[in-house]
């Protein structure tokens, strides 16, 4: 999993860069943490997300995200034995998402484990995104780990959301979501 984990960070870092934080997407949420699970918890922030604008709840497969989204032709990652591909809304490069990989190439049936979105997806998790400064991400999320620029909120064994801060301005670049392992 941390390969997974630093092959996204990577990629995000590819994606995003030269990228800063645009608008501040915050509103005020309740204290909760990454153990608790139902619609609090991981679960309860990944079942209240916008991307770009539009209302996302995971785990969903790529067809359920609705109409606008795209990608490029999946990649077989080998370290981690998911697909890989560029991820679009409107047509417009909006961040890496990793895919389950499928005997049939059906990937529009294909469950989303794992994404990162940049500034062009306009993205928050129960409020607090792109944009966003700690103090937001905080009052939103609740119990955050703070490492260098990484701000934590769950596990990777038990579902992620780490939103990277921008080393210029201090606000959110990008988000990265992991869903547990028992749902990858």
């Amino acid at each position: 999993m941390r390969k997974l984990l630093i092959c996204l960070v990577a990629v995000s870092m590819i994606a995003c860069g030269g990228c800063t934080g645009k608008g501040n997407n915050t509103s005020a949420g309740s204290d909760v943490s990454a153990s608790e699970t139902s619609e609090t918890g991981f679960y309860g922030a990944v079942r209240d997300m916008k991307i770009c604008g539009r209302d996302v709840s995971l785990p969903c497969t790529f067809k359920e995200l609705g109409k606008g989204f795209s990608y490029d032709a999946p990649i077989e990652d080998q370290n981690s034995g998911y697909m890989f591909t560029t991820f679009r809304c409107d047509e417009k490069d909006i961040g890496v998402i990793y895919l389950e990989l499928r005997d049939d190439k059906n990937y529009d049936k294909a469950k989303i484990v794992s994404m990162t979105l940049n500034s062009n997806s306009e993205a928050a998790v129960k409020g607090a995104g792109i944009g966003s400064s700690e103090d937001d991400v905080k009052k939103a999320l609740g119990d955050i780990v703070r490492t260098d620029l990484n701000l934590d909120y769950g596990t990777e064994e038990e579902g992620l959301v780490r939103m990277l801060l921008s080393s210029v301005d201090n606000k959110v670049s990008s988000i990265t979501i992991m869903l547990p392992e028992k749902d990858r």
